[in-house]
């Protein structure tokens, strides 16, 4: 989770951030379908965020949500080694070579 400004909590509950500017999720088999659907649903109530990451663990690919300024999400994704995450919020771009440097087994989806 990154935040931009000064972090704001949940009813005074300090392990509760209601204000993350970008939220990442390294994919599960058994949370996928969560991540995706009910957290994501979750997540685009909060109007701070704008965007969200998803991270394979078993194959190289990062999916990231951004919101633009009319309140809409757009898709993008990367698939390959050389693929880049481009995080407009953070002025950020991130090779999936590099995310993944450290994963054994981990192969391009696409050559």
């Amino acid at each position: 989770m990154v935040i931009c400004d000064k972090p704001t909590y949940a009813d005074g509950c300090r392990d509760m951030i209601t204000n993350p500017s970008v939220v990442v999720e390294v994919l599960s088999e058994s949370t996928e379908r969560w991540d995706r659907a009910g957290k994501f649903a979750q997540y685009r109530r909060i109007g701070s965020l704008r965007e969200y990451v998803l991270v394979s663990q078993g194959e190289m690919r990062v999916e990231w949500f951004t919101r633009g300024n009319d309140g809409e999400w757009r898709y993008r994704e990367a698939v390959v080694a050389d693929g880049v995450c481009r995080l407009d919020e953070l002025g950020v771009n991130l090779s999936l070579r590099r995310i993944y440097r450290k994963v054994d087994g981990i192969e391009n989806v696409r050559r």
